[in-house]
This record gives C-alpha cells, structure tokens and sequence, in this order.
C-alpha cells in the first residue's frame, strides 16, 4: 500500500471486483425458473449456462404450444 497509496490500493480492489462482476455475468448459471432437478442437470455440463438456455427455451415452446391448445379449445366453444 505505501507504493502505490490508498487511492492505488482501493483501484486494485475496484479492479478485482469488476473482474468477478465479469465473471458472474458471462460465466455463471442464472437458475430462475427451473427447478432443482433442471439446475443439477445444467450442472452437470460445467457451468451449464448453455443448457440452461436450451431449458429455457424448451419451456417457452411448452408454453406457447398450451396457449395455442387453449386458444383453439376456445374457438371450438
């Protein structure tokens, strides 16, 4: 601390944060939405952030093909 000062040593921990913000962002798991079994299995694959997404992706299809089947029970009414 005495060679680059107090201002040099609260930049290096800033510095440090930053990078694990970084990291959190781009390499880690966001497990909203799934359920325990979803997330064992997204990490099963490393950090499983693409498999999450093809989960992800997977329920949006789910959802959007049971609201189309609601829509057509409706019309048929």
């Amino acid at each position: 601390m005495n060679a680059i000062g107090a201002a040099g040593a609260f930049g290096l921990y800033a510095g440090i944060c930053a990078l694990g913000l970084v990291f959190i962002f781009f390499c880690y798991l966001e497990p909203s939405g799934l359920s325990l079994e979803e997330i064992q299995v997204c990490y099963k694959y490393g950090f499983g952030i693409a498999k999450s997404r093809e989960i992800r992706k997977e329920h949006a299809l789910a959802r959007k093909q049971m609201h189309n089947e609601a829509n057509e029970g409706s019309l048929q009414a």
